[in-house]
């Protein structure tokens, strides 16, 4: 038996045995999609990891509750701590008298295919958080980045997002031939207050570039510089978080 009046149970599929829970009625409750069901302790807190073909995992509560949205291919615990992996980063929980805590996000990022450390250690900021809001920012601030460079918003505005409101690089200068992205040395996610209750983020990010452009005599010039991004993000969870305004400045 696991969770409330629930047990877990097993059927073949396409000669797989195939596992998931039932109630004590027989209905489903957790399709049986998994190749194993683990059950795990943190402290005094009971978990189930569902295994889909061993590639990824999902973390449920006591109750078969899922814990998150994402799915990971791992999940480690250890005394009071979980840690939580995927392709993206790592993300440290602690469990308390509330649930779980989230305590730390490492991320390797990439913008435009260069990669950048985000590293997130405040309990205020992460007590607002959840891994899947920090990578839909990040996978945002990618796609801006890479509109403003390659001039293409196809992906852009898929995205949703109001495009007049995404300041390009240089906007008016028609001097500009081309600007290539050479380096990310910085990537942050700030609190920045709230607004009628919805609360706001800032994604900032520092990044070295290559700016070819036209001087007086017509010939071509380089400049190396460094620029900076900042996006603003409004939404209390992941599913209404959306990107309002974002602007590039160079640091000259």
């Amino acid at each position: 038996f696991a969770g409330e009046n629930l047990c877990i149970a097993s059927k073949k599929v396409n000669g797989r045995l195939k596992y998931g829970c039932i109630d004590f009625d027989g209905n489903i409750a957790v399709p049986l999609i998994y190749s194993r069901i683990e059950k795990k302790s943190a402290a005094d807190m009971t978990f189930y990891c569902g295994f889909v073909e061993d590639e990824e995992i999902v973390l449920y509560d006591e109750k078969f509750n899922p814990c998150f949205t994402s799915v990971w291919k791992s999940c480690s615990f250890n005394n009071d701590e979980i840690r939580l992996e995927n392709e993206k980063g790592s993300y440290l929980y602690k469990t308390g008298d509330k649930g779980l805590l989230f305590r730390s996000a490492n991320l390797t990022c990439k913008i435009m295919e260069k990669p950048v450390e985000l590293n997130i250690y405040s309990r205020v900021l992460l007590s607002k958080l959840t891994p899947a809001m920090i990578e839909k920012m990040t996978d945002f601030t990618d796609c801006y980045v890479s509109y403003v460079f390659s001039g293409d918003e196809t992906a852009f505005k898929e995205t949703g997002a109001d495009i007049w409101q995404f300041r390009k690089l240089f906007p008016d200068s028609e001097e500009i031939v081309s600007k290539s992205l050479e380096n990310v040395s910085e990537l942050h996610i700030y609190s920045v207050g709230s607004e009628d209750g919805i609360l706001l983020y800032d994604v900032s990010l520092s990044a070295d570039v290559n700016i070819e452009y036209a001087a007086e005599d017509e010939s071509i010039q380089t400049l190396d510089t460094q620029v900076k991004a900042a996006v603003r993000f409004r939404g209390n969870y992941e599913t209404d978080l959306e990107a309002v305004f974002g602007s590039f400045e160079p640091q000259m």
